[in-house]
């Protein structure tokens, strides 16, 4: 009987200590855990296809009971009838998970290169808990050189970008690309290392979109320089062109960098086309730093930018249960354009603008910039030389301008120095420094040049 009370005494003394180590455990597993930082919603989040995307579970399971973890992912695909029209044009909310998935251990792991707005649910049962915006994520291919890159040239450019469109290019030397070829689809990484020059003509005269790609779509490019180079709408019939841009028609969920276009955008009285930019004609959700436009654009067109002619980036869908809040991601930051833009015909060009033509109000900023150059028609529309009107002040900041803006637009907004301010083509040129554009170079008598920007 003694032996039997010993035992039962052993073995609840067993399991009290493996209760209060637990409980230890516990206690300290919830001391040492990271809290979330919801400042980081706000910061471009880069990382690797395959990484993992810690956004600390247990942290939240310390806050709330829940069982059942969702993950919400923002990216958006062109819909409608993209050879008619801008305004049959149209983006929807891609219902898949295109750039994240999530596997059985709850982990969020990136799949593919590309940029997306990423949140998680927590449900218990069927029941929504709470949500949580993790922010902007920018995701690339491995950048490791090795003996999978494809070298282009001027010879195999096409060829071997067709072949592997989501493949891993560099430019390895300079090239020249002649006018009726251009690549419809492109969602790889295409780099340029040693700073060759491509030289593009593009004077074709049956295509809807042009550029040197028609479509990017979560696709990496950075370092390229495009020179000498000239651009024209269809004369077919005046059948009017979608979207031009040197880089691309059209820019979707990729990350732009250290790209600058030295060229010119013509058209005639048999030719026009609906979206036009220096850089990308309808660029959505895509990121840019470090671009420039160098050059003029003047033709019969429906909306011009010197750097994007049509613009939307970050705008929130809600879902039943779900609220979004609402984020300042930087579309542009670091950019420059020197150009003149002239419409022709007032009548028809009717967004005409440095940076962005046609730019939705939405929850995006662009900074750190500046324009010199003329604009028509902004003595008729009398608006911001950067984008269109309906800006919101916390949008902008460090963008300096030799034009404008015109008196009454100054009735109506009140700039702060670290947002607009006007500049001389003297002061920019002087080889002072300008407060908020620390990543340019400036010398005397020349414009402020774009250092080398590479990832953090």
């Amino acid at each position: 009987m003694i032996l039997k009370i010993k035992s039962i005494i052993k073995k609840n003394y067993l399991l009290l200590l493996i209760t209060l180590l637990f409980l230890m455990l516990g206690f300290d597993s919830k001391k040492d855990l990271t809290p979330f930082d919801p400042a980081k919603r706000e910061e471009i989040q880069y990382v690797t296809v395959g990484d993992s995307i810690d956004y600390n579970i247990d942290y939240f399971k310390s806050l709330y009971d829940f069982n059942q973890v969702e993950m919400h992912e923002e990216s958006y695909l062109l819909s409608g009838n993209i050879e008619s029209s801008i305004y049959t044009l149209s983006i929807r909310k891609e219902e898949t998970n295109q750039f994240f998935y999530m596997n059985h251990r709850k982990d969020i792991i990136s799949k593919k290169q590309g940029v997306a707005k990423l949140s998680v649910s927590f449900y218990k049962d069927e029941d929504f808990v709470e949500s949580i915006d993790l922010g902007l994520f920018v995701i690339l291919n491995d950048l490791t050189m090795d003996d999978t890159w494809v070298g282009l040239n001027s010879t195999n450019f096409y060829d071997e970008i067709n072949k592997n469109p989501n493949g891993r290019f560099y430019i390895e030397s300079d090239i020249f690309l002649d006018s009726r070829a251009n690549i419809d689809y492109f969602s790889g990484t295409l780099l340029n290392p040693n700073q060759h020059i491509i030289s593009i003509d593009l004077l074709s005269y049956d295509w809807y979109n042009q550029g040197l790609f028609k479509t990017l779509e979560g696709a990496y490019i950075d370092g390229l320089i495009i020179k000498n180079a000239t651009m024209k709408p269809t004369t077919f019939n005046r059948i009017e062109t979608l979207s031009m841009g040197f880089l691309a028609a059209y820019a979707g969920n990729s990350m732009i960098s250290n790209v600058s276009v030295e060229g010119n955008i013509l058209s005639d009285a048999n030719s026009s086309a609906e979206v036009v930019g220096g850089i990308v004609g309808v660029s959505y959700g895509s990121i840019y730093r470090h671009v420039s436009f160098v050059g003029s654009i003047q033709g019969d067109f429906n909306q011009i930018g010197g750097l994007i002619g049509f613009a939307r980036f970050d705008y929130r869908v809600s879902s039943s249960g779900l609220q979004y809040s609402v984020l300042n991601y930087d579309m542009i930051d670091g950019a420059y354009v020197i150009a003149d833009i002239d419409s022709n015909k007032d009548y028809i060009s009717y967004q005409v603008r440095g940076f962005i033509g046609n730019f939705f109000d939405q929850y995006t900023s662009i900074r750190h910039g500046y324009f010199d150059g003329s604009i028509d028609s902004i003595e008729v529309y009398d608006d911001f030389p950067f984008f269109k009107d309906s800006f919101s002040r916390y949008r902008v900041s460090y963008l300096y301008s030799t034009l404008g803006p015109l008196q009454e637009y100054r009735e109506r907004y009140t700039f702060d120095l670290d947002e607009y301010k006007e500049i001389s083509q003297e002061e920019l040129k002087s080889g002072e420094s300008l407060l908020g554009l620390s990543m340019f170079i400036f010398n005397d008598n020349e414009y402020p040049l774009l250092s080398y920007w590479r990832l953090p």
